[in-house]
């Protein structure tokens, strides 16, 4: 599963807003909109600390973004 897919479904399982986590990332709502509509083109992906930090944020394991 990609990041983006992930990150959507735990968003949805937690109802929690982009908003609050691009604030947690430290970034606008604005440039996180931008960087998840990149996402979604396969253009980019998030760094090792934003990961990180989006784990922290969900309140789970980076081991969910890694596949065994």
């Amino acid at each position: 599963m990609k990041v983006l897919e992930i990150l959507e479904e735990k968003k949805r399982k937690k109802e929690l807003k982009y908003v609050e986590l691009a604030k947690y990332l430290g970034i606008t709502k604005q440039c996180f909109s931008k960087h998840l509509k990149k996402l979604r083109k396969g253009k980019i992906s998030f760094s090792a600390l934003q990961i990180q930090k989006i784990c922290s944020f969900l309140n789970e394991d980076i081991s969910i973004f890694f596949d065994y």
